[in-house]
């Protein structure tokens, strides 16, 4: 292929790449020569290899060409095995678009053919995917909308067809996760309920086929977390069980397996996740133990791998987070040190690697919070840098990225946390505005997006409080609304989120001190009844709230 490039000779090219299929050693050398053209591309060459890929699909008359390897070695190897950390998602998104449009064109011309569907369904799946990475949720709610569409139309057609079910499942599972960001929550349990029903389905006429009993697994995981958000633990807790059970009964099937050894591994923290959620620390800890000794052992195997290897710092993460929760600082530091080591040889070893470059950055936050904790402020200030330091970096090489962005904002806040502790009113102002700005870009950008609308909420009050010590108090007031008004409009969004209900009662009780502190007492009784209000909100709907609440509302009465 190399050699075909350099000849500009895009027929024989086309050819070629057609003449294999995507798992052959032909179809691999072809896709890393023209991922690497393109990798050389973005670094600054004077050639559009982009638009020399491209127009290959101009050879879409030739009868002698097979496109239906193209089709699968487009997907399946340039885009699935190369087109991944190294090129900008830009890029990835005009060329799988040119592809689309080439599908779509072939299609019409076999308007029968299943495989034209299903390629044009994953492509689909794929550009949505692109989208997400964006946080552009409309357009990859749009994309994942048409994936699920051509499912349907493929299932309909070829009801014995178990792949075509699958695809389906995994659409609907798809847009569950996407409606969960969204604060859709209804229509993403619909969505999984959707993906389950076709995965036990699956299970039942395949029961000896492990991929669909991952699905399932997977699956009932998902709806796990999405009644957790709901504030349903014990819906949550059966659905992690069972999912526990099947990862459980794979890893029992096939032993040696470090795909379901790992799952295994997740089961346990999800568990721990709700344990310690639902206050029992006892069984967090038994789960998140349970968790790191299958990834040590895993460790102990395979010590070269370095999946294995990141596995086992989640682990250590997971335990650092109960041990912080429950205020033991040394345990803690111990565990998170744990992980940090690892994450740190990790990214030393593969200094490229995007992920591994944001999981150390979250360790030295973490670490961060910790030494605040310890009263060790100039510790916390040096891992806050650390990881602000990587979090800039990842934003530089991929500004179009809404995770690194988001991530990006919360370095800053962090900062912003710091100084404000120390005193340093202007650097965590500073901080602080820098935040907000990138805050309010991603929810411009994005504006149905929970999390981002949180974030922008929780900038916002924090500015508020530095207005006050700086003793302007029109410019807090200000802030402090805007902050409120989010608030509202999430618990509206989510009227089942106990997090939502509990962040509005603060919301109300930051604006009522603030006039019961400026003496302003009509708008001060204003707002101790909307507090009101919201705290009953909680007490009706049956949802946790702390003791300090409770003891608000007792006091609240007496106005």
């Amino acid at each position: 292929m190399y050699h075909l490039m350099q000849a500009d000779n895009k027929k024989l090219a086309t050819t070629w790449y057609g003449s294999f299929l995507h798992d052959q050693p032909q179809t691999d050398g072809s896709s890393r020569a023209l991922v690497e053209a393109v990798i050389s591309e973005q670094a600054h060459s004077k050639y559009n290899w982009l638009e020399w890929i491209i127009s290959l699909m101009e050879y879409s008359d030739n009868k002698n060409i097979n496109y239906h390897n193209i089709c699968n070695n487009f997907l399946f190897s340039l885009f699935v095995q190369y087109f991944q950390n190294d090129i900008i998602i830009q890029t990835r998104i005009l060329l799988i678009q040119a592809v689309i449009t080439w599908m779509e064109k072939l299609w019409s011309r076999s308007p029968d053919s299943a495989d034209y569907v299903r390629f044009l369904s994953i492509s689909n799946g794929m550009l949505g995917d692109l989208y997400l990475k964006l946080g552009d949720l409309s357009n990859a709610l749009n994309k994942y909308q048409i994936s699920l569409t051509n499912d349907e139309v493929l299932c309909l057609g070829n009801t014995n067809s178990l792949e075509f079910k699958r695809d389906l499942s995994i659409s609907n599972s798809r847009l569950g996760n996407l409606y969960v960001k969204l604060g859709y929550d209804h229509k993403a349990l619909d969505k999984y309920q959707a993906s389950l029903n076709i995965a036990e389905e699956l299970s039942r006429l395949a029961p000896d086929t492990e991929i669909y009993k991952r699905d399932l697994s997977v699956d009932y995981s998902q709806l796990g977390d999405l009644y957790l958000k709901l504030g349903d633990s014990p819906k949550a807790l059966d659905k992690y069980q069972t999912s526990l059970n099947i990862s459980e009964e794979l890893h029992l099937r096939v032993p040696d397996s470090l795909e379901y050894a790992s799952d295994l591994t997740i089961s346990y923290n999800k568990l721990g996740d709700l344990f310690l959620q639902l206050g029992d620390s006892l069984k967090a800890l038994d789960k998140y133990q349970s968790s790191l000794c299958i990834a040590e052992e895993l460790h102990r195997l395979e010590p070269e791998s370095a999946y294995c290897t990141r596995n086992l710092s989640i682990s250590y993460d997971k335990l650092g987070d109960l041990y912080f929760k429950l205020r033991d600082s040394l345990k803690a530091l111990d565990k998170y040190q744990a992980s940090l080591i690892i994450r740190e040889e990790l990214y030393r070893n593969v200094p490229d690697s995007a992920e591994y470059a944001r999981d150390l950055s979250i360790s030295y936050m973490k670490m961060g919070n910790l030494y605040i904790r310890l009263s060790d402020p100039s510790k916390a200030l040096d891992k806050y840098q650390a990881s602000f330091i990587i979090a800039e970096k990842l934003f530089n090489s991929a500004p179009d990225s809404a995770e690194y962005t988001h991530d990006l904002s919360l370095s800053y806040n962090k900062l912003g946390d710091l100084y404000q502790e120390l005193g340093d009113i202007l650097k965590a102002l500073d901080k602080y505005q820098a935040s907000l700005t990138i805050a309010e870009k991603l929810f411009h950008h994005a504006p149905d997006s929970l999390e981002y609308a949180g974030n922008l909420s929780y900038i916002n009050r924090e500015l508020g409080d530095l207005y006050v010590k700086l003793g302007d108090p029109l410019k807090a007031l200000d802030k402090y609304k805007a902050s409120l008004n989010t608030r509202e409009e999430l618990r509206y969004r989510v009227p089942n989120s106990t997090q939502y209900a509990n962040d509005l009662v603060l919301g109300y009780y930051t604006i009522m001190d603030f006039y019961h502190k400026q003496g302003k007492y009509s708008e001060f009784l204003k707002y101790a009844e909307l507090c009101k209000e919201a705290l009953q909100y909680i007490i009706n709907n049956n949802m946790y709230m702390n003791e300090s609440y409770n003891k608000l509302l007792s006091s609240l009465e007496r106005y």
